[in-house]
């Protein structure tokens, strides 16, 4: 099916062209060989009429295209353009991300979108170009893929981790999304092990039990690793977080995290550097249960699937926000791996500054979260936190008896009305986030860029973004910010981030 959405004129320039800034963005299915590519693809430009385009990976494959041995257009990063969407298919696409169809099926997934299944396998085709079932299909295929290549884990392990009910049908699978089987793909893999640097070795942690798994995770460069890293740092919570600077001997800083998981506590760590288009992370958890999702959250985390030219190019019509963006073309947003601890410390921190926050964050998990043996915490649950009175909330962390019950009225509402399933409106959840007595405009466009990872999230009541657009009030900057959108959340992040470097340029 050829998507009507796409001009074929603009398409095939971008194709003759090789112009990766399109890669991603859509892909080119090839009639007289039956292979789908990137537009940047070294492979001979096709004539026009043999070239279909499609919107997904999954679209193509649906329309009996495989994909390029060559480009790789499986490998591309995601598209952020359905997550900031509200309409039910991108809601749909969010969830089919998270994983949710693995668990609860296609019926499933209906009844959560409040349609029946033919309407959304009708939605579906018009809007993506392929089923839900075909989107989950390549979704699966992708990660079995990273696997297969990545990792020594024994084929059963790979199709038991990506979602598939058994083997026969990942082979199947595989040889309909990549016209080969698994096993050619790890020879094909290990063949390149001298040219292209492999994940190592999963291991097993003797004293724990935990896999260890070393992935490289891609993104559209640039990828701005200081300023995220920069980010971490300030924002570092002991005994949830671990921050260890650069040493002398060339080894870059890292970062650690807690994942909490549904079978126990899992952990991630980043080195501060990227190679070309990948981030390495290391992973360490309970199992291969659940890791699909474990994977999406990295990516929402670390904001791997942002296109920086398409949002670069967006918010260079600023005058104000060109140089800020030409000089630091791969800012991203930070997303979040809780998002109920995210909104939790987000209120701690109102109104006070970046240290008293983390103190107040700190006292809060070693209060009331659990200790693992190795020092680190898990983040409470959330019908543990509900029953716990303001008072207690307010004695344990020194906040005022105004922020204890905010903080108790935002648990109740986590707990009965909030949800930051990457499925939700995110409309919706910040309509609840209002409601709230406590929480303000700017708590709540924080909450909704890093908890909802939504790219238009924008405080326009933010001093720091008032100052340096002039502006005496959050009307006026709202009305300015008019012109940024869909992107507003990343111009916060341009704005917050030369702000920090002024003040280390003065303090220097």
């Amino acid at each position: 099916m050829i998507d009507q959405e796409l001009d074929p004129e603009v398409c095939f320039a971008a194709v003759d062209s090789r112009d990766s800034r399109f890669d991603g963005r859509f892909y080119l299915g090839v009639r007289t060989t039956g292979i789908y590519c990137r537009p940047s693809c070294p492979a001979r430009t096709p004539l026009p009429h043999n070239c279909h385009y499609f919107r997904t990976a999954a679209g193509a494959v649906a329309a009996g295209f495989r994909a390029c041995k060559r480009c790789r257009p499986d490998a591309l990063p995601g598209s952020r353009e359905w997550d900031s969407g509200s309409d039910l298919v991108s809601c749909a696409i969010r969830a089919i991300r998270a994983g949710f169809v693995d668990t609860q099926g296609i019926s499933g997934l209906a009844e959560k979108m409040g349609v029946s299944e033919r309407h959304l396998h009708r939605l579906f085709i018009e809007k993506v170009g392929a089923t839900p079932s075909q989107l989950n299909q390549t979704r699966r295929s992708q990660i079995a893929r990273l696997l297969i290549e990545q990792t020594h884990l024994s084929m059963t392990e790979i199709a038991y981790a990506a979602g598939f009910g058994s083997i026969r049908q990942f082979n199947d699978t595989m040889a309909l999304e990549y016209g080969t089987t698994p096993s050619q793909l790890r020879r094909a893999s290990s063949a390149q092990e001298a040219t292209v640097q492999k994940g190592t070795a999963e291991l097993r942690n003797a004293s724990s039990e935990s896999l260890q798994l070393s992935l490289r995770l891609k993104f559209r460069p640039p990828y701005d690793i200081d300023a995220m890293f920069g980010f971490f740092e300030r924002h570092t919570v002991r005994g949830r977080e671990i921050f260890s600077p650069a040493s002398n001997d060339g080894t870059p800083a890292t970062f650690t995290r807690v994942l909490d998981l549904e079978n126990g506590i899992g952990k991630v760590s980043l080195p501060a550097n990227v190679s070309g288009d990948s981030v390495h992370v290391q992973l360490e958890v309970p199992d291969l249960s659940g890791l699909p999702p474990i994977l999406q959250n990295l990516r929402r985390w670390l904001d791997l699937d942002a296109d920086p030219t398409i949002i670069g190019t967006a918010l260079r019509s600023s005058e104000i926000l060109h140089p800020l963006v030409s000089a630091r073309p791969g800012i991203r947003i930070p997303g979040s791996l809780n998002p109920y601890e995210t909104s939790i410390f987000t209120v701690l921190g109102q109104q006070v500054s970046l240290a008293a926050a983390r103190t107040f964050q700190t006292r809060f998990i070693e209060n009331f979260g659990q200790s693992s043996r190795d020092g680190w915490y898990a983040f409470p649950a959330l019908s543990d936190l509900q029953a716990i009175p303001p008072l207690e909330f307010q004695a344990a962390i020194g906040l005022t008896r105004a922020r204890s019950e905010t903080l108790s009225t935002l648990i109740r509402a986590l707990v009965k009305d909030v949800s930051f399933d990457t499925s939700e409106d995110p409309a919706s959840v910040r309509q609840h986030l209002h409601a709230i007595r406590g929480i303000g405009p700017w708590t709540v466009e924080y909450i909704a860029m890093r908890c909802l990872a939504d790219p238009d999230a924008f405080p326009a009541s933010d001093l720091v973004i008032q100052r340096a657009l002039g502006a005496p009030s959050s009307r006026i900057v709202g009305t300015m910010a008019e012109a940024w959108k869909p992107w507003r959340g990343y111009a916060a992040m341009h704005f917050w981030e030369f702000e920090l470097q002024r003040k280390k340029s003065t303090e220097q």
